[in-house]
């Protein structure tokens, strides 16, 4: 009878014993913690038990060939082992050090291209910054002359253009009254502009062809005060919101006097509503 080592049930054959080692789910399943030592012949056989190799040994012609030199061959063997081992372990680093380089590669070639897209969009800013800056410049050498000191000219346009539907919309309604009548030429060309935004700085020619600044709006902003604006501010808000018999009309009165307010409280060191929507409408 023949015993399997791994379930120990009996089989009147090798070849049964075999067929039930490769197919039986039970046996399969018992062999997990189960170390298997194999035996191999120098005829390539390969036995689990060593009885049976010890069996066969006797039979076999290339073992009887090879066994006069079995002690070298199992020295070559365990030496070609050991040195396939290390061609391996070589292969091993080798792939490794492959893989190292191509990511150093790669990681080379990402800084490259993001230094070549750094350096485009430097030119390009700059460029553009550039031509901006020259478009500016000719834009202001190329506007009309502005005495923004011209308190008499202000007042004139308070007396005969300024009125409620400005005041409506506080120092924004001044900002818009002034371009519409007084920071434009006779071909409705701005004459005052904002070159930098962010920085509310205002520029214009003077009357002998010099760009002078205007920080913040403020000569602008002293000379629509000296001018009377506050005066003319009340003056129309009175009138529109006084009925005929010299009573206040409260709707009226609800709807303007807040923005009455805010122009009565314009001043150089707060003008910021009115600088603000200047600079929006007068940006180039």
């Amino acid at each position: 009878m023949n015993k399997c080592q791994f379930c120990e049930k009996l089989f009147s054959t090798i070849s049964n014993l075999n067929t039930h080692q490769k197919t039986a789910k039970y046996c399969i399943n018992n062999r997990n913690n189960i170390i298997i030592e194999e035996y191999k012949c120098y005829c390539e056989k390969i036995f689990n038990c060593k009885k049976n190799f010890n069996r066969h040994k006797k039979s076999c012609n290339y073992y009887d060939i090879i066994k006069p030199y079995e002690e070298n061959y199992i020295k070559i063997e365990n030496e070609n082992k050991i040195y396939l081992q290390k061609l391996k372990d070589k292969d091993e680093q080798l792939k490794d050090k492959d893989e190292q380089l191509k990511d150093k590669d790669k990681h080379i070639k990402e800084l490259e291209d993001k230094l070549a897209s750094i350096a485009l969009a430097g030119v390009t800013k700059s460029t553009t910054t550039n031509n901006n800056i020259n478009n500016n410049n000719n834009k202001i050498l190329n506007i009309s002359s502005l005495d923004i000191n011209d308190i008499e000219k202000i007042k004139n346009i308070l007396d005969t253009k300024f009125d409620h539907n400005y005041i409506i919309d506080g120092q924004k309604g001044v900002a818009q009254f002034l371009v519409d009548h007084y920071l434009k030429d006779d071909e409705g060309k701005l004459k005052y502009v904002c070159t930098d935004p962010s920085r509310q700085i205002f520029k214009y020619k003077d009357d002998l062809g010099d760009i002078q600044k205007d920080v913040k709006a403020k000569k602008l902003t002293k000379t629509l005060i000296d001018g009377g604006l506050k005066e003319k501010n009340n003056d129309i808000s009175e009138s529109w919101w006084t009925k005929d018999d010299g009573k206040t009309n409260a709707d009226r009165f609800t709807v303007l006097q807040p923005k009455t307010s805010e122009i009565s409280n314009l001043s150089i060191s707060e003008n910021t509503l009115f600088a603000n929507e200047l600079s929006s409408i007068t940006t180039i």
